[in-house]
């Protein structure tokens, strides 16, 4: 991954790896934590924005970007908000990105929306920019509560 932000591997070079990286079996799946980079790596806006590029462009998939973005929690490798911003971009999106299921579905439009809210620092999931209209396209996940 680290070479794909050093602008050392592609796009589809990328998806291959994140294809390689999730481990299945008959009872779980897991991803390869063995994937990571061996010394510190600060993640930027513009390396989040170079994934929601490389979705757009169709070299992953937008699933795939959960994948990554769970390396980034569960690795201590990657760093990001150095600073401890409460609001930071780049903390929410890759909090977005590892859950999914709580937050937004990982779509095509999902993905254009967490590039623009990258670059802008305006959410754009709760209302249309334009009209000001709650989003039809793209709603929330409840999140799950209660025990089963």
């Amino acid at each position: 991954m680290k070479s794909f932000f050093e602008g050392k591997l592609s796009g589809p070079g990328l998806g291959e790896q994140v294809r390689h990286w999730i481990i299945r079996d008959y009872r779980s799946e897991h991803i390869d934590i063995h994937a990571v980079p061996d010394d510190l790596f600060v993640v930027t806006g513009d390396h989040l924005v170079a994934l929601c590029d490389a979705t757009l462009n169709g070299d992953l998939l937008p699933t795939q970007l959960e994948t990554i973005a769970s390396i980034f929690v569960t690795s201590e490798v990657f760093v990001w908000n150095l600073e401890n911003l409460p609001n930071d971009p780049v903390n929410k999106v890759i909090h977005a990105w590892d859950m999914p299921d709580i937050n937004y579905p990982l779509t095509h439009d999902a993905v254009m929306r967490f590039r623009r809210f990258l670059l802008t620092g305006r959410r754009s999931f709760d209302q249309d920019e334009q009209s000001g209209v709650p989003l039809e396209g793209i709603q929330k996940t409840p999140g799950r509560r209660g025990r089963r």
